[in-house]
């Protein structure tokens, strides 16, 4: 059985008796307020990278926790917003004694802006057919032999004409799906759509799936333009990636509400689509990148917050980039703007994950 203790016992138990080796101090920390482990990306620019921790619980211990994937990189050249990673939240979950793995993903690159320069800071052509997507979001996970909890990395936004490379109109799979971008969107183009776990091709439906009692994974599908010119948001773990008409803006998805930290935070926004014909979209709520054409902003209400796109006016060649997303938000990045330099997409937010300890068993001592 378990019982509840007191906010310095936990503390010395978390600090005598949960031992995380290979921790660089910037990137774990004890709340002594709100009693969790907070774990981040601390890879700096390795967009394909991921940090790992080694946790070794000596006894049974129940508690909340939310794992965050990296946020999906914008796609390029009326490129669609990055999906927010996958989010799984459990609540009043017990890890049974044992060495758990921790690994804590960075967010996809956006893709590379119009250039001849060199990958992956260009493309190497200035030309619609391009050779380099955004990349996906790095997955985040908590494992060990008995338990594998897995948020999938956020879905990449699409580039480019619907048409051509590298994405021919299709965006990224992920924790949360990539938007399509603008440029002829009324041509043949799928959304990616919200996926978790290991396999690829385990969707997500209406938003959530319970993986086990008190354990569920958040996170929803990108938009899919049907329109030429207008383009789509990324999904975010709390809504889906907005789809521009009219007047309506491609605004990122909002991300999910978890206030494990003692504020109630936005979690996995997704990043905005970028503008054509009318202005690109804002960042989803909790860390998604804005979008390029226009003024747009990055998503707020998150850890941090992400940043706007590039600006420009509509029905031109802006050449503006897209916003980056905010770091350890596992927000989309935000898509850029047509045409030859300058363009890129918006660089997803890494991941995190946090653990508060809620109670240890009796037999503890």
């Amino acid at each position: 059985s378990s019982t509840s203790i007191s906010s310095a016992t936990i503390l010395n138990k978390l600090e005598t008796h949960i031992n995380s080796l290979n921790l660089i101090p910037s990137s774990f920390l004890i709340s002594y307020t709100h009693k969790y482990n907070m774990f981040t990306y601390n890879g700096l620019d390795e967009y394909q990278g991921k940090s790992s921790y080694i946790f070794n619980i000596l006894e049974d211990i129940t508690c909340d926790f939310l794992i965050v994937a990296g946020g999906g990189g914008g796609g390029m050249d009326m490129g669609g917003g990055g999906g927010g990673g996958g989010v799984i939240i459990g609540t009043d979950y017990t890890f049974k004694r044992g060495t758990y793995t921790i690994e804590v993903g960075n967010g996809g690159m956006g893709a590379p802006k119009a250039g001849s320069g060199s990958y992956p800071e260009f493309q190497g052509l200035s030309s619609h057919k391009y050779r380099y997507r955004a990349l996906k979001g790095v997955n985040s996970s908590i494992y060990n032999g008995e338990v594998n909890f897995v948020a999938q990395g956020g879905g990449y936004g699409s580039s480019s004409h619907a048409l051509y490379p590298p994405d021919g109109g299709i965006a990224g799979n992920g924790g949360c799906g990539g938007g399509v971008g603008a440029y002829n969107g009324a041509d043949f183009t799928r959304s990616g759509e919200a996926i978790h776990g290991d396999d690829f091709y385990n969707q997500i439906t209406n938003g959530q799936k319970t993986l086990e009692a008190g354990v569920i994974v958040y996170g929803w599908n990108g938009g899919n333009s049907t329109s030429t010119h207008y383009g789509s948001g990324g999904g975010g773990a709390g809504s889906e990636g907005n789809v521009a008409s009219g007047s309506n803006l491609p605004r990122g998805g909002n991300g999910i509400q978890c206030d494990i930290m003692g504020t109630n935070y936005y979690w996995a926004g997704g990043g905005g689509g970028a503008g054509y014909s009318i202005g690109g979209g804002n960042g989803g709520l909790g860390g998604g990148g804005g979008a390029a054409v226009g003024t747009t902003t990055g998503g707020t209400g998150g850890i941090n917050d992400g940043l706007p796109g590039g600006g420009g006016a509509t029905l031109t060649a802006t050449n503006t980039p897209g916003g980056n997303a905010g770091q350890h938000t596992g927000g989309g990045g935000g898509g850029g703007s047509f045409y030859t330099a300058n363009n890129n997409g918006g660089n997803g937010g890494s991941g995190i994950i946090v653990i508060k300890l809620k109670a240890i068993s009796n037999s503890f001592s």
